[in-house]
């Protein structure tokens, strides 16, 4: 999970460099912890201590959608370009 995100972030940082000057800007978002069922698509043993688990200090699919949102809209984003940034209560 963590080398996912990590090349999340290395795929978004290369594709700015690339195309960043055109006009188009990447970023990687992370949403945080969602209340959705991605959860129950892991092995059964694993979904009821970890589900539950993230269930109690997760937020809405709504709320979690708030980051990606706020990146593709905010222009206070593109001021804060390489930063790393954890945007609470936006």
């Amino acid at each position: 999970y963590g080398t996912s995100k990590l090349y999340n972030i290395m795929f978004a940082q290369e594709l700015d460099n690339r195309v960043g000057a055109d006009g188009v800007r990447s970023f990687a978002v992370h949403p945080g912890a969602a209340k959705s069922d991605l959860v129950t698509k892991i092995e059964p043993g694993m979904y009821n201590f970890l589900g539950k688990f993230v269930r109690l200090i997760s937020q809405s699919t709504d709320n979690g959608a708030i980051s990606s949102l706020y990146a593709a809209t905010s222009d206070e984003v593109l001021a804060r370009l390489g930063e790393s940034k954890e945007i609470v209560g936006v």
